[in-house]
């Protein structure tokens, strides 16, 4: 199993903001077994079938728990987006509550600034940046 599976399992947990306890009621794998998976200097690797619990938990595959694959590469949700599409979904998905409405209310307050000002000037799919 790759080194990192421990460190992938501690990420993805934390950017869904869930506790070890949370992650191992929705696993059902005991806390301290979480506890020892995340923690680098435990030597005993979790197996496949403990994988693949965490995994379904944590709404990824095993697969991107291994570092095979970027989180989200496989996420139905992403189909058809374009990679700064999926980089923006997966950026505003790891904010905090308070950085996601933020976000929410600047792009609300930018948005019809935008399409009046392009429509008036007739702008065509310019990139911005």
């Amino acid at each position: 199993m790759a080194a990192d599976v421990g460190l992938n399992i501690k990420n993805r947990r934390k950017q869904l903001r869930l506790s070890q306890a949370r992650l191992s009621d929705l696993s059902g794998i005991s806390q301290s077994a979480i506890s020892d998976i995340e923690n680098p200097d435990v030597t005993k690797r979790p197996n496949t079938d403990t994988i693949q619990k965490i995994a379904t938990a944590l709404q990824c595959t095993i697969s991107e728990l291994m570092g095979e694959q970027p989180p989200g590469e496989n996420d139905a949700a992403f189909e058809g987006l374009s990679p700064d599409e999926v980089k923006l979904i997966q950026d505003y998905r790891n904010l905090n509550r308070q950085g996601q409405e933020y976000i929410r209310q600047t792009m609300y307050m930018a948005l019809p600034i935008y399409i009046r000002h392009s429509d008036a000037a007739g702008v065509e799919d310019q990139k911005i940046g």
